[in-house]
């Protein structure tokens, strides 16, 4: 972390929101892209998770792949 003073809690909840924001953010953009690519290539959720190179599990591949843009 840092040597310096402690953030306080309100900073450390901005921060956390921030983080969790970019989480969606990155969610939403890796689910339109594996739904572009199996409509390109028709590969299965299987498939999909296994060129992730382990990024995400199936279940999360196919969490992804439900969700609409």
């Amino acid at each position: 972390m840092t040597t310096g003073p402690p953030p306080t809690v309100s900073e450390a909840v901005d921060v956390v929101l921030e983080a969790l924001s970019k989480v969606a953010e990155a969610r939403v953009l890796l689910g339109v892209a594996l739904r572009a690519e199996q409509e390109k290539t028709g590969a299965s959720a299987n498939e999909l998770a296994q060129r992730v190179h382990g990024a995400m599990s199936r279940p999360l591949v196919l969490r992804a792949l439900r969700n609409s843009d």
